[in-house]
């Protein structure tokens, strides 16, 4: 395949899995939103569930106060010994008189408590008449009170219908208060959601009625302890305290029969100040609550109070959160996934740049070989058919071909060799023929092929050990030290032919538990470009061979492969000026 084949193979799957991770990831997020958004809306609920049960706490007890209340304190003063037998009979001279504890009631959230008879005659404990206003006036309220709780009475009086008001009450019917029953839902969803709410409702509704009725039972025992009964009691039934909305106006009233005559009691609420309280119950939950009438078709709706016909409209709700419901481990694996896929990507991207590359270099590396093969069985061919045909005659002539052709010979073979050595380093197959050996023999057992390359290019090989490494022992392949310096020595003799100095100086020192050997020519050296691509393979076309020295970039990669396979090092020593100097390191044993 084509370099730009492979790119636009690879550019067109990227593509396509950055598609399908992009549509998976849009409808995670969809998911993972959905899935927040419903937490979200669930502790919302829960929120307003916990503050609809402060806001009944905070007013359910004054609705419990108010059932609890004895009918009788509707009156600003009652016979102590009739209030539960002879309250209507005429009073007699002498009794003892009880002040109701309407007459100081002191409670911001309650209005004017009036009494609406069966002749619909309104009346108050609050405004009393004639003689009792007089003795209300000597110890419990001033005139203006009085005056103005009457200015109230009338008010009612004339926006009250008594028989409306008598409608509207529920009578005691054994236990239980009337809850609404007409709930309309306006699918399944909301009705599941409603019948929910309605069950919240009912307890907490019964938890108002038993607070009421413990009252109502505490009140009756500790009058009944003080009044003993007497003979012919009248008959009192008190009925369930309801509040109701009349108009704009909230009020708590129950119906009271004595003697078979139905009686009103009851007063209205301060709903400005109802809705500060509520509103400043649940403060920490609710900032911003606002409350609306609960009648009609709204009487069954959510968010209703169970001791008021209220309903909650909560605003804004403050929520405590668990972290780990907004930390979200679809998002977490998606970035995780993102992250995987784009190294993947640039994984692939490198390896197939790096294959392209490799590709290309080896196709230049094939037309370097034909070339550098090309030029030596030409000479051979050459020559020989000169000798072969008897066309030299002159055996000095004879002799400086039959040399060149050896020259030649050894050339390609060594070649072929580099070639054939790299492809068993690359293929793991390189035999490991380690022994030890001291420097000295080792040296001595290839100066003599360096010391004739180096004549065949005319030029001068110094071979200097020092004396502490001369009788140092290494563990290495001696073919392979051979092949890796005369590969140095022979790479000196072609890029410094042309040097005005001709040395080629070969040096091993010991240093750090180590063995250097070095190997420095004095010609133009190496540029910073080619140093940097100086140990890759097939790093040569065949126009650069054509170009340069003979070669095909091959041997110093080899070299450094050979190095490392006996756990040594081939680098190049840069700051050495003039020329190129290349360093071998090997461990000493």
């Amino acid at each position: 395949m084509k370099p730009l084949h492979a790119w636009l193979t690879f550019l067109l799957c990227l593509a396509a899995l950055a598609g399908a991770m992009a549509f998976t990831t849009t409808v995670l997020m969809q998911i993972d939103r959905q899935r927040i958004d419903a937490a979200r809306a669930s502790a919302e609920d829960d929120a307003v569930r916990a503050a609809l049960w402060q806001m009944d706490a905070e007013v359910s007890t004054l609705v419990a106060d108010e059932a609890a209340r004895p009918y009788f304190e509707y009156y600003p003063f009652y016979p102590a010994e009739a209030a539960y037998t002879r309250m209507f009979r005429e009073l007699e001279r002498g009794e003892v008189l009880v002040p109701s504890q309407l007459l100081t009631i002191d409670n911001a959230l309650l209005g004017l408590h009036f009494q609406i008879h069966p002749d619909n005659s309104f009346t108050s404990p609050q405004a009393p008449t004639g003689n009792k206003r007089d003795l209300a006036e000597s110890r419990y309220l001033k005139p203006a009170q009085i005056d103005a709780s009457t200015a109230r009475l009338e008010d009612l009086r004339k926006n009250l219908n008594p028989e409306a008001v008598r409608s509207a009450l529920p009578r005691r019917r054994g236990e239980g208060a009337r809850l609404p029953n007409d709930l309309v839902f306006a699918d399944d969803a909301w009705a599941a959601q409603n019948m929910q709410n309605r069950g919240e409702y009912e307890k907490r509704a019964q938890a108002t009625k038993k607070m009421a009725g413990k009252r109502k039972d505490e009140s009756t025992n500790s009058q009944q302890e003080i009044m003993a009964p007497v003979e012919n009691p009248i008959v009192v039934r008190e009925h369930p305290m309801t509040a109701l909305w009349f108009g704009q106006r909230l009020f708590l009233a129950r119906l009271v029969t004595i003697d078979g005559a139905d009686f009103v009691q009851g007063c209205e609420i301060n709903w400005p100040g109802v809705q500060q309280a509520l509103a400043a119950s649940s403060i920490d939950m609710l900032p911003t609550p606002t409350f609306a009438p609960a009648s009609g078709p709204d009487a069954a709706a959510e968010h209703r109070l169970a001791s008021l016909p209220v309903r909650l409209s909560p605003g804004e709700v403050r929520l405590k959160l668990d972290p780990a419901t907004e930390a979200s481990p679809v998002r977490m694996a998606l970035w995780v996934a993102w992250g995987a896929v784009l190294m993947a990507a640039l994984a692939v991207g490198l390896v197939l740049r790096s294959t392209v590359s490799l590709s290309e270099r080896r196709a230049d590396f094939v037309s370097a070989v034909t070339h550098e093969l090309r030029t030596p069985l030409t000479t051979l061919r050459m020559y020989t058919e000169l000798l072969s045909t008897g066309r030299v005659k002159d055996d000095t002539s004879r002799g400086e071909y039959l040399d060149t052709m050896h020259a030649e010979a050894v050339r390609l073979s060594h070649l072929v060799e580099n070639v054939l050595s790299y492809a068993r380093l690359e293929r793991g197959r390189a035999r490991d023929r380690a022994e030890q050996v001291s420097m000295q023999p080792l040296l001595d057992r290839i100066r003599g092929s360096l010391l004739e390359r180096a004549r065949q290019a005319r030029m001068e090989l110094a071979i200097t050990i020092a004396p502490d490494a001369a009788g140092s022992a290494v563990r290495v392949d001696p073919a392979a030290i051979e092949r890796i310096l005369f590969n140095l020595v022979d790479n000196a003799c072609k890029y410094a032919a042309a040097a005005n100095d001709k040395r080629i100086e070969l040096t091993v020192a010991r240093s750090n538990g180590k063995l250097a050997i070095r190997v420095r020519d004095f010609g133009p050296g190496i540029d910073a470009e080619t140093a940097a691509r100086l140990f890759k393979p097939f790093r040569k076309s065949a126009q650069a061979a054509a170009n340069s020295a003979p070669g095909v970039g091959l041997g110093l990669s080899l070299c450094r492969g050979l190095a490392r396979a006996m756990n040594g090092d081939l680098r190049h020593v840069v700051g050495i000026a003039p020329g190129a100097c290349l360093e071998l390191e090997l461990p000493a044993a």
